[in-house]
């Protein structure tokens, strides 16, 4: 069957010579829809903070709400050791600031759970593979420590680990 959801359409450019690969991508939701857990719009394929209000659009439930409502992370930072124990505050003062900053420029990085097991270990959990690795430099940045960063095979998840 020819045209199918996962077929790939190759164009053929007589002067240059040159193969273009264009696949083919599902069905995309209205031009504008909203999220109507957090507020969200998604215009012309992009997520973004509403600039005006919507009143007459498709609600869809977008991609960070989704993880947060599933409990399925795409990254896990974990802070531990002795300098967790005595400086709890300032950690999580700058890893506060770290995710404010990058939510108001990508509203689908957010952080979907904190979580501290004893009182050496901290467990932050975001719906992006991108924040646990940006919040982590800014605590080195600030603390200094050290980072190890594991990714799985498609690079998809992310677990990052600062030991202080």
């Amino acid at each position: 069957m020819f045209g199918g959801e996962n077929s790939v359409i190759v164009n053929k450019q007589q002067n240059a010579g040159v193969f273009q690969k264009n696949r083919a991508t599902p069905r995309q939701p209205a031009l504008t829809c909203m999220c109507p857990e957090c507020g969200v719009v998604l215009v012309h394929g992009k997520w973004q903070w509403p600039t005006n209000l919507l009143l007459e659009c498709e609600r869809k439930e977008c991609p960070a709400c989704l993880r947060t409502r599933t409990k399925k992370p795409a990254g896990l930072l974990a802070l531990s050791g002795e300098f967790v124990k005595n400086h709890r505050a300032e950690l999580l003062m700058v890893a506060y600031k770290d995710i404010e900053n990058r939510r108001l420029k990508s509203p689908l990085r957010r952080l979907i759970q904190f979580e501290q097991l004893g009182e050496r270990v901290l467990f932050m959990s975001f719906t992006d593979n991108r924040s646990p690795l940006g919040v982590g430099k800014a605590i080195v940045k600030e603390f200094k420590g050290k980072l190890e960063i594991h990714h799985n095979r498609t690079k998809e998840y992310v677990r990052v680990n600062w030991r202080g």
